[in-house]
């Protein structure tokens, strides 16, 4: 299921984007962000992290609304990270590749899920900084570990 396809990094704030210029702290700090998104169930919030016309963005809206029809709330996203590569990295723009998976659970309010469980996957992932905080603007599935050019 595409559902949680995206690779996450999980992390516990929600607040402000921190001028954290450690790769690997901005996608924590992303991933943070898009976790309490999905947690209050908010459109809003999830859209805001996405570059206007990102179709990364589209479809994680995607997934959140099915969710929502189908009456589950994600509370919980726990991610595996076997590889982490910055592929460029200027002031405000950031391309890293990750490799991992990602495990969830939910609520129905009737009782606690497991979601799907998404497949170990390589993701290229492109990030601008606007306003101050970081928003995605692509992630490219890869079916190898090459660079494409």
């Amino acid at each position: 299921m595409f559902a949680l396809g995206i690779v996450l990094v999980l992390a516990t704030s929600a607040g402000p984007a921190a001028p954290a210029q450690d790769p690997l702290d901005v996608i924590h700090h992303w991933d943070a962000r898009r976790a309490a998104a999905y947690r209050a169930d908010d459109a809003g919030l999830l859209r805001s992290l996405y570059a206007r016309g990102s179709s990364a963005g589209t479809a994680d809206l995607a997934v959140l609304r099915a969710y929502d029809r189908r009456g589950v709330r994600v509370t919980t996203m726990t991610p595996q990270v076997l590889a982490f590569t910055v592929l460029d990295r200027e002031p405000d723009r950031l391309r890293v590749r990750l490799t991992g998976r990602v495990a969830a659970r939910g609520d129905d309010g009737r009782r606690c899920l497991l979601l799907p469980t998404s497949p170990i996957s390589i993701r290229d992932l492109t990030l601008r900084r606007s306003a101050g905080r970081w928003v995605m603007v692509s992630v490219r599935a890869r079916d190898d570990g090459h660079d494409s050019g």
